[in-house]
C-alpha cells in the first residue's frame, strides 16, 4: 500500500477557497482504481499552524501503479493550476506503508 500525503500552505485569505477546491477534487477522483481511501482538511495543529500548514490531505492507494496513475490523471493534474493559484506552498509525501493488520 501506498501513503501519498500533501500539506498546503493556503495563500493569506484563501483558505475557503482551497477547503472547496479539495473537496471537489476528493468528490471527483473518488472513482480512481486503486484508490483505497482519501480525507482532506483543514490543519488545527497549533505548531504547524504557526509554521503556515492551513491544509493536509492523505491519499491511501494500493500500490505504485495506482500512485502512477493517480499522478496523470487528468482530475489530479487540473487540480494543480488550482492549487498553484490559491497556495504559496505544497509538500509532498510518499512512501510504501506495511499492511495495517501487521503494524506495530
Amino acid at each position: 500500500m501506498i501513503e501519498h500525503v500533501v500539506v498546503a500552505k493556503a495563500k493569506p485569505g484563501r483558505e475557503r477557497d482551497v477547503d472547496a477546491i479539495l473537496a471537489d477534487f476528493t468528490r471527483d477522483i473518488g472513482h480512481l482504481p486503486g484508490l483505497i481511501a482519501m480525507t482532506v482538511g483543514p490543519n488545527f495543529h497549533q505548531r504547524s499552524l504557526e509554521a503556515g500548514v492551513t491544509h493536509g490531505m492523505l491519499v491511501r492507494l494500493a500500490d505504485q501503479a495506482a500512485l502512477n496513475a493517480y499522478q496523470v490523471h487528468p482530475i489530479h493534474e487540473a487540480l494543480l493550476p488550482k492549487l498553484n493559484e490559491t497556495c504559496i506552498e505544497r509538500l509532498v509525501l510518499d512512501w510504501v506503508a506495511p499492511d495495517p493488520t501487521h503494524a506495530n
